[in-house]
C-alpha cells in the first residue's frame, strides 16, 4: 500500500484497542490512552508516519505511574486477493485487516473516524495520572 492510502485509512481516526486506543491526528501527531487501573494506565504523545512500503509507524512517549518509556511501533500492510493484510513488525504473521466486505472479525472495524480517546485521556489523567508531565 502507498503512504497516501495509509494516511487516508488512518488520518483523523482512532484505532480502538481492548483497553484504550490510539488517535492518528491528520497533522502527524499521535495520542494514546490505555488501561483501567493505576498499574495499567498509560498516556502517550508522539508522531505517526506512513511509507510507500506499506508501513504505518508511531513513535510515542508512553507515561504511567511506573515511569516513562519511548517506543516505536510499526504495522505493515499489503493488498492480496482484494483484502488488506496487516502484520505487526517485520516478523509478525500476516492476517486479514480489511476484507472486501468488512466482516465482524476485521480489525479495520476498530478504526473509527474522529478522536475517540480524548475522554479516556482526561479520565486517566484525573483519576490515576494526576500531575503527570508528558
Amino acid at each position: 500500500m502507498t503512504s497516501s492510502e495509509l494516511q487516508q485509512m488512518y488520518g483523523g481516526k482512532t484505532w480502538m484497542w481492548t483497553d484504550g486506543g490510539g488517535y492518528f491526528d491528520p497533522s502527524g501527531s499521535f495520542y494514546g490512552a490505555v488501561g483501567n487501573s493505576p498499574a495499567t494506565a498509560y498516556l502517550a504523545r508522539g508522531r505517526w508516519a506512513t511509507s510507500d512500503r506499506g508501513a504505518l509507524c508511531f513513535q510515542a512517549l508512553w507515561a504511567g505511574q511506573s515511569g516513562k518509556n519511548a517506543e516505536e511501533t510499526c504495522f505493515y500492510h499489503k493488498v492480496a486477493n482484494g483484502r488488506i493484510l496487516q502484520r505487526k513488525g517485520q516478523d509478525g504473521e500476516w492476517y486479514t485487516f480489511k476484507s472486501p466486505r468488512v466482516g465482524p472479525k476485521d480489525e479495520f472495524r476498530k478504526v473509527i473516524t474522529g478522536n475517540r480517546i480524548g475522554d479516556k485521556m482526561t479520565h486517566l489523567r484525573s483519576k490515576y495520572l494526576y500531575g503527570l508531565a508528558m
